[in-house]
């Protein structure tokens, strides 16, 4: 990462968004499923990726997942009943 690149608010803060989706599990309890993702951010490096909920990824970011291959329905579904 180059900091001369990074454009700095007045606050010294800079606005990061998600780029990349690297993995995704569901955390299974007695009465829910939570999908969680983990995605890689601008500004940082897939070992700095962090797990971050379905719920709030779509949320904060509604277009992000439908804009990224392996998270829409048609996508998941070929990965769970592959063909021969």
């Amino acid at each position: 990462m180059e900091s001369d690149l990074i454009q700095l608010e007045s606050n010294l803060t800079y606005p990061e968004h998600p780029i990349k989706i690297l993995d995704r599990k569901d955390r299974v309890t007695r009465r829910t499923t939570n999908r969680f993702y983990k995605v890689q951010r601008s500004n940082h490096s897939e070992d700095e990726a962090t797990w971050e909920k379905e719920e709030f990824l779509k949320s904060k970011y509604p277009e992000f997942l439908n804009a990224h291959p392996g998270t829409s329905l048609l996508n998941l579904l070929a990965l769970l009943f592959p063909c021969a």
